[in-house]
């Protein structure tokens, strides 16, 4: 995430006098993150649901994938970018973001993949969404 910030604490130390655990992670998250978010969640088969994304670069293409197999890594050079997704699919796009980098799909979820976990992340020129992890109701 090109406005995130991995930080990679070492609390050995401290953590192993009170739980015998090893390193920390975490992530700290700049709050004008570009965002994915769904709707509904969980997703219903046979209907429709939105996929809103914010905080994208004005006029840029802008996609959206999908893994059934979950996160991972997987690099997309063309954008510069590595999706937290394994085995990713498109989804949709690309559709331009608009003056504000906005943009909203409606898509028809399949019947068929009721009762199926699914990762979602949007990603356009040098930028990726979080990784929305729902399932099909």
């Amino acid at each position: 995430l090109s406005r995130a910030r991995l930080r990679w604490m070492n609390w050995a130390g401290a953590l192993r006098r009170l739980t015998d655990a090893g390193s920390v992670y975490v992530w700290d998250f700049d709050p004008e993150l570009y965002l994915l978010t769904i709707n509904p969640d969980p997703l219903l088969g046979g209907s429709t649901a939105s996929f809103a994304v914010t905080g994208g670069s004005p006029s840029t293409a802008t996609y959206l994938a999908y893994s059934l197999a979950g996160v991972g890594s997987y690099a997309v050079p063309q954008l510069g970018v590595t999706l937290g997704l394994a085995r990713p699919k498109r989804g949709a796009g690309p559709n331009n973001t608009d003056a504000a980098g906005s943009v909203v799909w409606t898509l028809p979820i399949p019947l068929a993949g009721v009762g199926r976990n699914i990762w979602i992340q949007a990603l356009q020129l040098g930028k990726i969404t979080n990784v929305v992890a729902t399932s099909i109701q």
